[in-house]
């Protein structure tokens, strides 16, 4: 299901299929229908790489209230899983991991500093190749970041947000953790330790649109395709947990 929102959120995917219908559609004779899919698929391709329309998507998603006040300090430092590239030729292991799991794990490793505190680290065999966990990755990473062992707790379980929390809350218990991740994750994050009962604080990184909302225009480029992609994503995860959790209360 993931693989599939992942894929259906790509401007370029749906611009590609929409001229693929529109093709079909010419075949049958609709001349009429064929150019309506056209402009909306010209359409869709010029909203969807203007940075300032992802700046709006993003927006709701990245800036946000501070969250709960704690009568305890956090207890642990959970950084969310992102991607990890086991099958990229490199010369050195920093180039497999991804911008938002280096923005992760440098961000978990700080605050272990600052606070003293042992890090949790999720995520199972969801990688290209599934002998290799990405906590256990993540944990190798945060280690040559300076975290001595002892603080760092691996749990090689997880493939997506709901079930990395849930990996971790037998051992957060009844105790505060700080959640590391995306900004754009906020709103779900909470929505998700809420359902499971955690306490949990968020520390942001990777955030993807300006804090402005001044409109601009600009030339189609990769980064708005990207950003417009990140919040339709999130839009549709935040979308299919409203719906599971109605469907579950009923």
């Amino acid at each position: 299901m993931k693989e599939f929102i992942v894929w259906l959120t790509a401007p370029l995917h749906l611009l590609t299929f929409i001229m693929g219908l529109a093709a079909l559609v010419k075949l049958l004779n609709n001349e009429t229908l064929a150019r309506r899919l056209v402009i909306t698929a010209l359409t869709l391709f010029i909203i969807s790489s203007q940075n300032y329309v992802a700046d709006l998507l993003l927006y709701p998603l990245e800036r946000f209230k501070s969250d709960k006040n704690y009568s305890k300090p956090p207890r642990y430092i959970l950084p969310l899983a992102c991607s990890y590239d086991t099958e990229l030729l490199a010369s050195n292991e920093t180039a497999r991991y991804s911008e938002c799991s280096l923005q992760r794990l440098a961000q978990a490793a700080i605050l272990n500093q600052q606070l003293n505190v042992p890090i949790i680290v999720t995520g199972g065999h969801f990688l290209a190749d599934d002998s290799i966990s990405y906590a256990q990755v993540a944990s190798t990473y945060l280690r040559a970041l300076g975290v001595p062992q002892q603080s760092v707790i691996t749990v090689n379980a997880g493939t997506d947000t709901y079930s990395e929390l849930e990996a971790a809350a037998s051992i957060i218990a009844d105790n505060v953790v700080i959640a590391v991740s995306s900004a754009s994750h906020h709103r779900r994050l909470l929505m998700i330790a809420e359902d499971l009962h955690i306490q949990l604080l968020f520390s942001a990184v990777d955030y993807q649109g300006r804090a402005g909302l001044m409109p601009y225009l600009s030339l189609p480029n990769r980064t708005a395709l990207e950003g417009f992609q990140r919040a339709m994503y999130e839009y549709m995860a935040l979308l299919k947990f409203h719906i599971q959790s109605k469907w579950n209360k009923s």
